[in-house]
């Protein structure tokens, strides 16, 4: 059934950008030789775009979109399989949604991760609600924004249930620090 969606990651896979194209990028001699590095990868195609110029990190998101595009054809009838597997870039998306309602000055230069299964401003509005009312010691309420990821939703609810044990007055700067540490 899902032999053909298998074999094609199982191709993908062999041209990840990995841990050994990374330490062929951190040890060469300058930018130019690391750049090149790319065009071993998979990634080749998208540094030779134009219009993309020399910039690394679009590239690597680029690819991690084009990426996602065609797991999601493959997968259309099982969205769920391309949730898990696109899951962390919400996580994170959720980490830098608490930074920013809880430290705002420690996350001017936070970009969201655009392979989300969820899109950031979604948890951005929810983690903002949610935080407003625990700053102004209400009952928490049912959050009345639109239909959210099952899962990015229980994410959130374990994050709340952490962040109601922690009494105001230890919410401080260094909680960005407990913020990164959290899994």
């Amino acid at each position: 059934m899902y032999e053909l969606t298998v074999g094609v990651i199982n191709v993908l896979e062999k041209k990840v950008f990995d841990k050994l194209d990374q330490e062929r990028m951190l040890k060469a001699p300058n930018f130019d030789s690391a750049f090149e590095v790319l065009f071993d990868t998979d990634l080749g195609e998208i540094a030779s775009d134009v219009s993309i110029e020399k910039d690394i990190e679009k590239i690597i998101k680029e690819d991690l979109k084009k990426l996602k595009n065609r797991l999601s054809q493959m997968l259309e009838e099982k969205e769920k399989l391309l949730w898990f597997l696109f899951l962390k870039f919400d996580a994170l998306n959720l980490k830098i949604a608490l930074k920013k309602v809880i430290v705002p000055e420690k996350t001017i230069d936070f970009r969201p991760f655009d392979c989300s299964v969820e899109s950031y401003e979604k948890i951005e509005e929810k983690i903002t609600f949610l935080l407003a009312e625990k700053f102004k010691n209400k009952e928490r309420e049912e959050v009345p924004f639109s239909e959210i990821n099952p899962f990015i939703q229980k994410m959130i609810e374990y994050v709340f249930k952490d962040i109601a044990k922690v009494p105001l007055s230890k919410i401080d700067s260094d909680t960005s620090h407990k913020i990164e540490q959290a899994r």
